[in-house]
């Protein structure tokens, strides 16, 4: 028990040392995927049926760390199956979960560079990674 105490004490040392813990979202809850935004963050447009732009408060970085936990990267999100993950040369960041089927359900999470995070769950338009 102590040797196992000590263990997890040295991890969360190192975490706080090296700054990788984990970042609390503690803002509003999407409504087209259960996913719990940065405080303060606003949803700027509904583009159409299955969409939404959020605005954050917060850094590309942050939003990732935020996301990420709440993000099921390598196995099915709400019954889609995981497609893929890619970063561009100016940071965004995308998570996609579709089967490539088209007019199948496909789920895609953005952050970008300007402080945006974007969800979509609907049919598949293109534009998934697995495409």
């Amino acid at each position: 028990m102590k040797k196992m105490a000590i263990t997890v004490a040295a991890s969360f040392m190192c975490a706080a040392v090296l700054g990788t813990g984990t970042a609390h979202a503690a803002g509003e809850r999407a409504g087209v995927l259960p996913i719990t935004l940065p405080e303060g963050s606003t949803v700027s447009s509904k583009k159409t049926e299955g969409w939404e732009d959020w605005q954050t408060p917060t850094s590309l970085a942050h939003n990732i760390r935020i996301l990420l936990p709440q993000l099921p990267v390598g196995k099915p999100f709400m019954g889609v199956p995981w497609c893929a993950s890619a970063r561009d040369r100016d940071g965004t960041q995308q998570w996609d979960w579709a089967s490539g089927i088209p007019g199948s359900t496909s789920i895609v999470v953005i952050a970008n560079a300007d402080s945006e995070i974007i969800l979509y769950r609907g049919s598949t338009v293109g534009g998934e990674l697995c495409d």
